[in-house]
């Protein structure tokens, strides 16, 4: 396979990537499945087939419309579709056909996946769930720094070679991801809360009250 034809292959991987990834956008702030049923009109709700689904070129094909109930589609669908290709294309450039690549298209895309939650969760007004994928998010692109430690210890261990870098690379997005994991599911501690509780007691309109009597 040649250069050329591996990045135009990830580039249509991109944007299908991005045609799914504007499914999560459209249906999960609605409590929709990002599974079933298939894509359809936003406006008018007719099913589409499966040459109006093609990212990028159906939109164009339809001259930004539905074919039906010719509703204007969003301008988001070809952007994000178009901005993924891009970054699949660049990479593929960039890396060519590493464990390198593979590992930054998969820590990429749930990084966009992260952050996509993230807004929703937050469009719901649902705070913890919105804390949750932004911790994550901030762990993979933060995972600079726990890489420079993996690959110090991994060129210690198991010496220096394409494969065992890529490795290390991966394992510090696996760490911080674990780390993030950790710090959304503990516990709080009772002190914490016994100390809101308090403070909450002290500040409330019935202490202010009996404050005033005394």
């Amino acid at each position: 396979m040649t250069g050329a034809v591996f990045i135009a292959l990830a580039a249509v991987v991109g944007a299908v990537i991005g045609s799914f990834l504007n499914v999560c956008i459209y249906r999960l702030p609605l409590g929709k499945s990002i599974v079933w049923p298939a894509s359809a009109c936003e406006t008018c709700g007719r099913e589409l087939l499966w040459y109006e689904n093609l990212p990028i070129v159906s939109w164009v094909a339809l001259g930004a419309r539905c074919r039906t109930c010719k509703a204007p589609l969003s301008i988001r669908h070809p952007i994000v579709e178009a901005i993924t290709a891009v970054m699949f294309g660049l990479a593929a450039w960039h890396y060519g056909p590493t464990v390198l690549l593979a590992s930054r298209l998969v820590f990429g895309c749930a990084l966009a996946g992260c952050l996509i939650l993230g807004f929703t969760a937050i469009r719901r007004r649902d705070i913890p769930a919105h804390r949750a994928w932004m911790i994550r998010a901030y762990a993979v692109a933060l995972a600079a720094g726990t890489q420079a430690f993996t690959q110090g210890i991994g060129g210690a261990l198991l010496g220096a070679g394409e494969p065992y870098g890529d490795l290390a690379q991966g394992a510090g997005w696996v760490i911080n991801l674990a780390v993030a994991e950790w710090v959304i599911r503990r516990p709080a501690r009772p002190g914490r809360r016994s100390r809101h509780r308090h403070t909450t007691r002290r500040t409330g309109p019935r202490a202010t009250a009996a404050a005033t009597l005394s």
